[in-house]
């Protein structure tokens, strides 16, 4: 809206602000399997970790199959906006599984962002903004910050990372992209715990016990895990943070879609 004297003038525009493929708490082209008390919530989450009524997203969406176990709980907001808060009986129409990719599934981290090939990994290395690229996961540095790029060996695992860094009675939080990813496809996050906001792109995400508030992504064939989440961890869907996190460092700016006035 712009004034100019006793004249006021709106316009009002639809965007595209993040990838078209982030529709979901967590995104998977594996078969998913929750147990313990894992909370997957696809409704959309704030900056305050409010939730926007009507907006969000499906819980899990896969190219293969959805198991809910134990007492993990899904919740979402359906094709017609209508919010369902996390549970054991969810809606059906909360997940999608068996999904369909124009294309097919993207095959690297950077297909999933939409991005050239070697940019996240570019700009990992670049150190811009906090970004990080590590081979060894002890060399990487918590609390996390840009775009953060661990290439791991051929069956390597990330295991415990603790994305919360605890210093003189403050919590500092791990912020951006996030990917655990090597050329075979098989690098794998586990055991994670703390609270990480933005999106998570891995080959292979077994047991999450911490928060994550953004979108988590599998793109690996086949987990070496039983779960994605077994404990007490959850993933909330977020389309502030994912903008938050593709916005800085990769230059995703919001693409105009429609207009009116």
């Amino acid at each position: 809206t712009g004034t100019c004297g006793q004249t006021a003038h709106t316009v009002e525009v639809i965007v595209e602000i993040y990838p078209k493929y982030f529709k979901s708490a967590i995104t998977a082209k594996p078969h998913v399997n929750t147990l313990g008390t894992l909370k997957v919530d696809g409704r959309d989450y704030d900056q305050n970790e409010n939730i926007i009524p009507n907006q969000g997203g499906l819980a899990i969406l896969s190219t293969q199959a959805i198991t809910r176990g134990g007492s993990s709980k899904y919740g979402g907001t359906n094709s017609l906006g209508q919010d369902f808060a996390p549970s054991t009986s969810f809606d059906p129409s909360l997940i999608e599984e068996n999904a369909q990719f124009d294309g097919g599934f993207p095959s690297s981290p950077d297909a999933m962002l939409g991005v050239n090939d070697g940019t996240l990994k570019a700009i990992a290395q670049s150190g811009v903004g906090g970004s990080q690229y590590a081979t060894d996961p002890s060399d990487i540095h918590i609390p996390l910050r840009g775009v953060t790029y661990l290439e791991l060996p051929n069956n390597g695992t990330w295991n415990a990372p603790n994305f919360t860094y605890c210093h003189c009675g403050f919590d500092y939080n791990s912020f951006g992209v996030l990917v655990v990813h090597n050329a075979n496809g098989n690098a794998r996050l586990k055991n994670m715990r703390g609270n990480f906001y933005g999106v998570i792109i891995a080959d292979d995400v077994d047991k999450i016990h911490g928060k994550v508030t953004g979108n988590v992504t599998v793109i690996g064939d086949s987990p070496r895990g039983n779960c994605i989440g077994n404990g007490t961890g959850e993933v909330h869907y977020s389309s502030y943070f994912i903008m938050q996190a593709l916005s800085g460092q990769l230059n995703n700016s919001p693409k105009i879609v429609s207009w009116w006035e």
